[in-house]
């Protein structure tokens, strides 16, 4: 799918309703994580790894939520969310099953869960930048999983430039910006929503992006990026 038709896909997901979720008791979320050695805390049913800061941003909760499923019992969503130090900047990471979706089309939904509550304007060229960023960060932290990446290694990171992983916004109405990510390893989604509430929002994005970035590279799985078939 080329990125510059992505506002008209976001757009038509628009009229979908938005979901609501009940937030889970604190003795089961001792239950679903672990805390690591290092501060991190793992997501045990998908293995996912919050550390205890990406760069400027610091860990300020994890827990647990109850999302209602097309049939069966609610899933376990587990949730981390992250704050830079004046609160004008924030990051809230998600790890969920696919439930068969591929991660194309639940970033599309994630953005279009945005477009329903705020007035946005999707930036091409920065969704392009991320997407390819997430990817280049995806596809090192499998070869860093398998043991096959090491300093004399010259294999070149080829990057698809068709595939979707994020989706940058900027609000119309006010300063900032919004990102909506999702990576996937097949079994379980790994979505970041960050957001910016600052002026001026261009010199905030670099350090959001970089952090994102550290996100996704500190992830443990393995992203399968032939999951998805190229749309």
């Amino acid at each position: 799918m080329k990125l510059n038709s992505l506002i008209f896909a976001v757009a038509g997901m628009c009229l979908s309703a938005g979901t609501s979720y009940a937030q889970s008791p604190k003795d089961q979320d001792v239950a679903l994580w672990q805390t690591e050695s290092s501060g991190a805390v793992t997501f045990l049913p998908s293995n996912g790894t919050c550390p205890s800061a990406l760069l400027n941003f610091t860990r300020t909760e994890n827990l647990h939520i109850d999302m209602p499923t097309e049939a069966g019992p609610p899933r376990q969503d587990g949730v981390c969310q992250y704050s830079n130090a004046d609160g004008s900047a924030y990051i809230t990471a998600y790890f969920y099953i696919t439930e068969g979706r591929t991660r194309h089309d639940e970033v599309l939904n994630a953005a279009s869960s945005v477009m329903q509550v705020h007035p946005v304007e999707v930036m091409q060229e920065e969704t392009q930048d991320c997407s390819d960023a997430i990817q280049f960060r995806a596809i090192l932290s499998d070869f860093h999983a398998m043991a096959e990446l090491v300093e004399s290694d010259e294999r070149e990171i080829v990057i698809d430039q068709s595939e979707l992983y994020c989706v940058v916004m900027k609000f119309t109405n006010r300063p900032g910006r919004t990102w909506a990510v999702v990576n996937s390893d097949g079994d379980y989604f790994t979505k970041i929503r960050a957001t910016i509430d600052a002026a001026p929002a261009d010199e905030m994005e670099s350090p959001m992006m970089s952090a994102i970035s550290e996100f996704y590279s500190q992830q443990g799985i393995a992203a399968r990026l032939a999951a998805d078939p190229p749309q």
